[in-house]
């Protein structure tokens, strides 16, 4: 059985919705491990920022389409998403009104404020040529990514380079439109139907 799915969306024009900040977090919702920009990190990067006291941390924010398992007690189990288009429209607002360049905390605990600087965004537009190769992604068209300067040499030292923060997870207030989905059956049983539709 399939669970429902709910696509997340934003009003571009409006004061209520956006994505507000980006957290760094040890379990990331779109599993993907950032990748750290240090000379002494060599192993875990393939391409090395040549000034190792720059501490900068790239990873993916959103990836289109990709289901993220929810659960809560109104609902119970279902999965949300982002499309292609909305990503766009939230990386968009996030600079232009909604977001905190400036800032960030760690899993998502508002009082766990971590010092960094959003230096750098982009959406992957060539999965195959795109800078987010070179540092060793995988990741599809549509793909929000961000690369932060952690100005805090503490939490540089004693969260990221022993692996307590492994990637970004995005903080914001979207609304739901609900994605009706087919049945699980076969191709073959699918386009059946259609004819039998068409003939009957």
């Amino acid at each position: 059985m399939q669970l429902p799915l709910f696509q997340l969306e934003i009003d571009e024009f409006d004061d209520e919705t956006g994505m507000f900040l980006i957290s760094m977090v040890d379990a990331p919702a779109m599993k993907v491990a950032a990748v750290l920009l240090a000379e002494q990190e060599a192993p875990l990067v393939t391409l090395k920022a040549v000034n190792d006291h720059k501490r900068y941390l790239t990873s993916a924010v959103i990836i289109p389409d990709k289901l993220i398992f929810r659960t809560d007690a109104r609902r119970g189990d279902y999965n949300i998403q982002f499309s292609v288009d909305q990503i766009e429209k939230i990386r968009n607002k996030f600079f232009q009104s909604t977001g905190n360049l400036r800032l960030s905390n760690k899993n998502h605990v508002e009082s766990d404020v971590v010092q960094a600087q959003l230096i750098e965004s982009w959406i992957i537009d060539d999965p195959k040529m795109d800078k987010a190769v070179a540092l060793g992604f995988d990741l599809p068209k549509g793909t929000m990514m961000a690369t932060y300067q952690i100005t805090d040499e503490q939490f540089w030292n004693e969260e990221v380079l022993t692996g307590n923060v492994t990637g970004f997870s995005l903080e914001g207030r979207f609304t739901e439109a609900e994605v009706q989905l087919m049945e699980e059956k076969g191709l073959y049983e699918h386009l059946l139907d259609i004819l039998d539709a068409i003939e009957g």
